[in-house]
């Protein structure tokens, strides 16, 4: 495959990202004659590689907004039964952590909910930590994933898109929040760097080095510390885009 046509793809799949709205899933039809013409006119082939990278990325993002939930349950208690996914992330007040679907019906009825697939929640019960893979059931209430941000700085609704979740919420106090169990296999990852962390925790690992094991813990790039700002007479971009993410409440 010549390179000046995989250049023509990657450039229409770039193009899809400066757009501010997806058209209609209409516009699909006229994009695909248009690529089956230029496999017939040789002098078409790279506009039907950029017209390909078109259609992937408007693809990408229709089906994502599919994923997404429904705008008439928002803010509806919710019955969720679902697997730890990700390290959880605990503050002072709630602990924060994803949490991929298996089951979802609204409170009180008996039909399934097929829309969910991963969800971002917290909740304010530092009694009972998650730990990753453990499969709970939760009452929630959720929201479709929104976020403002400012041109060039951390976009959080970008951000669980990217990953995948399909919205945020919280738990709500009802005495049928539980445990369900552990499976033996699955989220092993997760676990073994959930426990790799904790362990280097109760060790002890010195204020200096401690900003970077939770950014590791994490998976993350930013961090928020005070001796790591410090070094620092005024914040940089990147400084700034990680305070927004804490207040955003992007699990870190």
């Amino acid at each position: 495959m010549p390179i000046k046509w995989i250049l023509a793809c990657a450039g229409g799949i770039a193009l899809v990202s400066c757009v501010s709205a997806l058209p209609p899933p209409l516009l699909g039809l006229p994009l695909i004659l248009f690529f089956l013409s230029s496999l017939k006119y040789q002098r078409l082939k790279y506009s039907g590689a950029l017209v390909i990278g078109l259609l992937w990325g408007f693809c990408y993002g229709w089906l994502g907004l599919q994923a997404m939930l429904p705008a008439h349950m928002e803010g509806q208690e919710l019955r969720v039964v679902g697997q730890v996914a990700g390290l959880p992330v605990q503050s002072e007040r709630y602990q924060r952590f994803t949490m991929d679907v298996r089951e979802a019906r609204l409170d009180g009825d008996e039909a399934i909910l097929e829309d969910l697939n991963r969800i971002s929640i917290n909740w304010y019960n530092l009694a009972q930590p998650v730990k990753p893979g453990e499969v709970w059931q939760f009452k929630v209430k959720l929201k479709r994933p929104h976020g403002l941000a400012n041109p060039g700085t951390f976009s959080y609704e970008t951000w669980l898109f990217r990953h995948g979740i399909n919205a945020t919420g919280y738990v709500r106090k009802d005495p049928e929040n539980r445990r369900l169990g552990t499976p033996m296999f699955g989220r092993w990852i997760d676990r073994f760097r959930f426990n790799a962390f904790r362990e280097l925790d109760s060790r002890g690992c010195g204020e200096q080095r401690r900003p970077h094991i939770v950014a590791a813990r994490s998976g993350a790039h930013l961090l928020r510390s005070g001796d790591h700002h410090a070094r620092h007479d005024a914040p940089s971009r990147r400084d700034v885009s990680a305070r927004v993410a804490d207040r955003r409440g992007v699990p870190r």
